[in-house]
């Protein structure tokens, strides 16, 4: 867009003028954005935004040190509380409260507010696990002897399932299939893929069978019927 105003501003004001302040209305008082982050986005110096700011009549949001008391006491309540009650970080409530982080610093010190260690908030928001917690999945290939490395599987944590391993670890497709049929995988059947991708662990893609002989592993006879999960062999 073509301005012909220099950066103070334009001279008066124009349906042009008109949508900019809109724009500014929204950033500034809606995303809550800072007013030089919104002159960034509109590609305008804040001298300019100044100009939008006094001819428009665009209230700016309040500064706690001009605050009233009581409402100042009331944020600095509600940091604490979300910090260390719900235990959501500084950054998410300045987000909720629509504070920068210059005035988040401010209550903090005002308040004297203390702030979780590092790995406290990380345990929290994993709840208790490390930080590079995933969920309890993660992938695992078959690597064979000649140098392949096998197709990857999805293997979840479920230390209490009948089909879990020594590790506490059981294969998804196992898994899915196990809760489909209402029991555990007996040790002569395998769940086989049947597009033959094993990552597709949707149970539309999946059928139990007999193991088959080690070079037909996969093909055995069929066990549990695919569309009711009915067992063929009770």
């Amino acid at each position: 867009m073509e301005r012909n105003w220099n950066r103070f501003g334009p001279k008066r004001k124009t349906s042009e003028t008109d949508k900019l302040a809109a724009e500014i209305r929204q950033k500034y008082l809606v995303e809550q954005k800072t007013l030089r982050a919104t002159a960034a986005e509109l590609d305008m110096t804040v001298d300019a935004l100044n100009w939008f700011v006094r001819a428009y009549e665009i209230p700016k949001r309040s500064n706690p040190r001009n605050a009233k008391p009581e409402e100042v006491a009331r944020i600095a309540a509600r940091i604490e509380e979300d910090h260390w009650e719900n235990g959501k970080t500084l950054r998410q409530i300045c987000r909720e409260i629509g504070i920068g982080w210059p005035k988040m610093q401010w209550y903090l010190k005002r308040y004297n507010i203390s702030r979780r260690r590092r790995i406290e908030s990380i345990v929290h928001a994993t709840g208790g696990h490390g930080y590079n917690w995933k969920g309890g999945k993660f992938l695992y290939r078959h690597r064979k002897t000649n140098g392949d490395p096998g197709k990857p599987y999805v293997m979840l944590l479920k230390p209490d399932h009948p089909n879990a391993n020594k590790s506490g670890r059981i294969y998804e497709h196992r898994y899915v299939m196990a809760e489909h049929i209402g029991r555990p995988i007996k040790v002569d059947e395998v769940v086989h893929h049947v597009n033959g991708d094993t990552l597709d662990n949707r149970i539309e893609n999946l059928e139990v069978r007999h193991r088959g002989t080690p070079e037909d592993y996969h093909h055995g006879y069929l066990t549990v019927c695919p569309r009711c999960g009915y067992d063929l062999y009770r």
